[in-house]
């Protein structure tokens, strides 16, 4: 058996099915110190790693010139391992991305790492997610991000960090202007954290995804975050669920959506959204000209809720994914979605897995996908089905759309980079409209036999 997986010619990592994994990882940390092997990414993860390895790693990577992403997910690295990490960070001037979940960090070891990040220039990535990292931990983190410009992403999911850490990084995020992408889902957030990233996001310019999901936000605190969102014209993901949002949250994030013009995702999947909450957000969703995937699985939305969004879909041309499953749409509502599928030319992905929709929702697909070029998944698994020659012709229509798509796309591109080739870059640009309507209207006449 290879000791060294070769995944690309510049990554390598370590066959999952090998016993002695821990040995095996000190051959490949070994491989470092050769500047004859260019390694760029190094996957090192679940191989039983502690402070042995991680100190050659530290003087491995003091002399390599080439590793740019370094996976140490789910290990053993611990407060012990600290110094060394923060050497790599320290010396090392090549490292980007570096993954450090499911180990054993806690305050201290964060604390000596956050030191490291005030004058490492390189790392853009940084995964923190479930550890055992509480509120100093993340004040450190957030202190070193006032010094650190270059670090753009930064995962702390599944910590145990508390109101005042996380209110921490909203306070910081004022003035950080590299930071792009922030994960604090299952952590201690409230209200007040809420409010705090409320302030945030009408003044900051460059965060563009906040994850919040699994906490307990509600009642004013989703006011203050609809409120921003009127204003704030980079953020693109927003990912609210696992909260307590009822009826007036929605209303007031329903309102928000009319005017924003840069979210493109929206999650507020296991949430209180029922149908007139539903009812909100299908109005919203009639002038909004951005989103492009919203995710309302597990939530109580029923035919009415559908219906809502069925009249929505006949007149919205951006959203591409809605997330349903896990509700209580029963035939009926999938009428009423299947209805507007004969019109919408935008959604391909359509997840109704877990409802109650039996034989006469599921015939309203076979026929909505006989003029519907668009979607491409339909999701109706676990559901009251049991006519298999139906699900048949839905996959089978399915698969013809995504192959004519798949062709449009590469038709497109065709025509694109043909203009490009004869220097007529202008145009390209001038000309695309007309070339996507003509690839249209060839894409929407083939037929597949």
């Amino acid at each position: 058996m290879e000791l060294i997986k070769e995944v690309s010619d510049d990554e390598l990592s370590i066959p999952d099915s090998d016993s002695d994994s821990e040995y095996i990882a000190m051959k490949l940390i070994k491989e470092l110190f050769d500047d004859k092997l260019p390694i760029q990414k190094l996957d090192l993860r679940d191989k039983y790693i502690g402070f042995d390895e991680i100190r050659l790693l530290a003087m491995a990577l003091k002399i390599n010139d080439t590793l740019v992403a370094l996976n140490l997910e789910d290990n053993q690295i611990d407060n012990q391992c600290a110094l060394s990490l923060a050497q790599i960070l320290e010396t090392n001037t090549t490292l980007t991305t570096l993954n450090l979940s499911r180990n054993q960090i806690n305050d201290q070891c964060t604390n000596i790492l956050a030191c490291a990040l005030k004058t490492n220039t390189t790392l853009t990535t940084l995964d923190l997610r479930e550890n055992q990292i509480e509120r100093q931990g993340a004040l450190s983190l957030a202190n070193a991000l006032k010094n650190n410009n270059t670090l753009t992403t930064l995962d702390l999911r599944e910590n145990q960090i508390d109101s005042q850490g996380i209110v921490s990084f909203a306070e910081t995020l004022k003035t950080n202007a590299s930071l792009k992408k922030l994960g604090l889902s299952s952590n201690q957030i409230d209200n007040q954290c809420a409010l705090s990233f409320a302030e945030t996001l009408k003044t900051n310019t460059t965060l563009i995804t906040l994850v919040l999901m699994v906490n307990q936000i509600d009642g004013p605190s989703v006011l203050s975050l609809a409120d921003a969102l009127k204003t704030n014209s980079t953020l693109t993901k927003l990912g609210l669920s696992c909260n307590r949002i009822d009826h007036q949250g929605a209303l007031s994030l329903a309102e928000a959506l009319k005017t924003n013009y840069s979210l493109t995702t929206f999650d507020l999947s296991y949430n209180k959204i029922d149908d007139q909450c539903a009812l909100f957000l299908a109005e919203a969703l009639k002038t909004n000209t951005t989103l492009t995937r919203l995710h309302l699985e597990y939530n109580q939305i029923h035919d009415q809720g559908a219906l809502s969004f069925a009249e929505a879909l006949k007149t919205n041309t951006t959203l591409t994914r809605l997330h349903f499953e896990y509700n209580q749409i029963h035939d009926q509502g999938a009428l009423s979605l299947a209805e507007a599928l004969k019109t919408n030319t935008t959604l391909t992905a359509l997840d109704l897995r877990f409802n109650p929709i039996g034989y006469h929702g599921t015939g309203a697909f076979v026929e909505a996908l006989k003029t519907n070029h668009c979607l491409t998944i339909l999701d109706l698994g676990n559901n009251k089905i049991n006519n298999f020659n139906i699900i048949s012709q839905i996959n089978k229509k399915l698969d013809i759309n995504y192959i004519n798509k798949k062709r449009l796309r590469q038709l497109q591109i065709l025509c694109i980079e043909k203009l490009k080739l004869l220097n007529k870059i202008h145009e390209a640009l001038t000309l695309y409209p007309a070339v996507y309507d003509s690839c249209m209207m060839k894409y929407q006449h083939t037929v597949i036999l």
